[in-house]
């Protein structure tokens, strides 16, 4: 396919994407947005046109075990840009660990100004981060103001710079949009130029009703880049949406609907100067997970949620001129979960959950690591949590697997909002 093909082929898979998107928040809102673009290209050291990291049958059972937050650890506001510290860890083979980690400052220094500084570890499906930045909000009237915003640090290479808006912030919303001028300085400049620059676009924010319905999202885009490398003058193109949201919705007086997903769509094409090299790669990747929870929350502080799952995921890594050493991944699972809050004593609760699905995996490298596997796959824990105060806590989980019966692996959740 020409360049011109695949970019015209790109854009109506990123415009169906995110329509797809935008059709799933009319409906209502994801739990999970930051401050950050998490779609912004992190330079070719981080990552490359390939996944970095290993995902077996059960790699996203065990993440969801640690991500996916029980609905009532939610205390009462949806805003996703409070100050906060939130940690989730646990393991997902006996050599790694997942993580999922933001830490929200901002501290009023008067006269309107903010200053903020945020810290995001997280992972998209090419490789796994961590990201800081630093910045200013800059209040222009009670529900308005502007953002500017770097991260990075002393590497050039490494700086980006952000300049957006903070609009319609009420008692009850509030939302953010962010510019992103991924490496603003052209601090790799001695490796390689821009035949295209990358800029990124984030939208994120929150909304709530009086009725008590809420709506959290977070849309980021990295904007097709196209770099050369002065060397060889091999090309590297990419482009990258993520998106988050979440919706709950009362159905009466102690119980919720939630309605959540979060999915991917990414491209990459690495062409050394050869035309023929066998390591000129494409990569496409395509994950989207829905999921919905029915959350029971009584008086008595027994809460109680069921919920069930799909999770979609393709990838293909295609070189033309090796197709021995293409990768070609198929994921299709569906299962449900239970959770439960148990109250033991006034500082500690119990917390036990039920992960359970049918999980069809097709992973092709041509080589011993191929894998092809369609089963069930399970996990149970009885995690303990304590309860510094009613806005922090931290949370134990030793888990066991359902499918073999054996040691599901540990995790850890610390949260705090201030």
């Amino acid at each position: 396919m020409s360049s011109p093909q695949r970019r015209t082929h790109s854009w109506t898979r990123r415009a169906r994407a995110l329509s797809a998107l935008v059709g799933l928040a009319a409906l209502a809102t994801p739990a999970h947005a930051q401050f950050l673009n998490r779609a912004l290209w992190l330079g070719l050291d981080e990552e490359g046109a390939r996944r970095s990291f290993r995902q077996d049958a059960e790699y996203f059972i065990d993440r969801a075990s640690y991500v996916d937050a029980p609905p009532w650890w939610r205390d009462g506001s949806a805003d996703p840009f409070r100050n906060r510290v939130s940690i989730a860890a646990g393991s997902v083979t006996s050599n790694d660990l997942t993580l999922e980690t933001s830490t929200q400052l901002g501290v009023d220094l008067g006269e309107g100004f903010t200053f903020r500084a945020q810290q995001m570890g997280s992972e998209n499906q090419s490789t796994r981060f961590q990201r800081f930045a630093i910045g200013m909000d800059v209040a222009l009237t009670e529900s308005r103001s502007f953002l500017f915003q770097l991260e990075g640090d002393a590497a050039k290479a490494r700086a980006d710079v952000s300049f957006g808006a903070e609009f319609l912030r009420t008692a009850r919303s509030a939302h953010r949009f962010l510019l992103t001028l991924a490496d603003w300085s052209d601090g790799k400049s001695g490796e390689f130029d821009y035949a295209s620059k990358p800029y990124g676009l984030m939208l994120a924010g929150y909304q709530e009703s009086t009725s008590g319905v809420q709506f959290v999202y977070d849309v980021s885009t990295q904007l097709p880049l196209e770099e050369r490398a002065l060397a060889d003058g091999a090309i590297f193109e990419m482009q990258r949406s993520i998106g988050l949201a979440e919706l709950r919705v009362p159905l009466g007086a102690i119980d919720h609907l939630v309605l959540a997903f979060d999915g991917e769509l990414t491209e990459k094409d690495d062409r050394p100067v050869d035309p023929l090299s066998p390591l000129r790669e494409r990569a496409d990747i395509a994950r989207g997970r829905l999921r919905t929870e029915w959350w029971r929350s009584p008086a008595s502080g027994h809460d109680t949620a069921l919920g069930l799952w799909v999770h979609h995921l393709d990838e293909d890594y295609v070189r033309p001129n090796d197709a021995l050493a293409s990768r070609r991944v198929r994921r299709r699972e569906a299962g449900l979960s239970g959770r439960m809050r148990v109250p033991l004593a006034r500082n500690w609760v119990l917390e036990p959950y039920v992960l359970a699905g049918y999980v069809e995996l097709e992973d092709r490298a041509g080589g011993v690591d191929d894998l092809d596997f369609n089963g069930f796959e399970g996990k149970f824990g009885a995690p303990l949590l304590f309860r510094f105060s009613e806005a922090a806590f931290l949370r134990f989980d030793l888990s066991l697997q359902l499918d073999e019966f054996a040691f599901g692996g540990g995790g850890v959740q610390l949260q705090a909002s201030f």
